[in-house]
């Protein structure tokens, strides 16, 4: 069955799963993120702060989907192999439309994009179809901003994140907001 074209009853939404792709960072990479965001000048910044245990890089979002179809993705992501890279976290930007303030790579490393593609072309035999617009790698840092004043559009301090694994995540929605849980970590060589 195709993830396109599940359309999802109220059982089959109890049984499903809602993931994605993504990079999770260890800790030290993850105080990194957390610290450039307390770099920004506060008067700057108007919105939701994204919880510092669910910071990610998402590769892939999936959405909700079964079981089986978990276990399909779960499959194909077990089987890419890639090396792993470096990846320099070093410039702000805003998603104005989604008032999403985040984080990226000045310049994208191609091991990212090979990575982004590689498993983009893998989920297709799970009847997942990537979007069709362009990859911005990113990390959002707030949600629910409205235009930012004086945004520095570079770090005073790059944060440097060796990627050597990305992970399978389910979002968990709960009493105390979202929880982004590992579910899979898939390593790079």
């Amino acid at each position: 069955m195709r993830l396109s074209e599940m359309l999802l009853s109220e059982d089959e939404q109890i049984k499903s799963r809602r993931v994605f792709l993504a990079l999770w960072p260890d800790e030290n990479v993850r105080q990194q993120l957390v610290n450039a965001l307390r770099l920004m000048p506060q008067s700057a910044l108007q919105g939701v702060v994204f919880r510092p245990e669910n910071l990610h890089l998402t590769l892939h979002f999936i959405g909700r989907i079964t079981q089986q179809s978990f276990d399909c993705v779960h499959r194909v992501a077990s089987e890419i192999q890639l090396p792993a890279f470096d990846l320099n976290l070093n410039r702000y930007d805003f998603f104005e439309r989604a008032g999403v303030f985040w984080i990226g790579p000045d310049i994208i490393p191609q091991a990212l994009i090979q990575l982004h593609n590689d498993l983009g072309q893998a989920l297709i035999n799970c009847g997942y179809k990537a979007q069709s617009r362009q990859f911005t790698p990113h990390v959002t840092l707030m949600r629910k901003l409205k235009q930012p004043v004086n945004m520095p559009a570079k770090l005073s301090e790059s944060v440097n994140w060796r990627i050597n694994q990305f992970a399978l995540l389910e979002s968990i929605a709960g009493k105390g907001g979202v929880a982004y849980i590992p579910r899979a970590l898939y390593p790079l060589a």
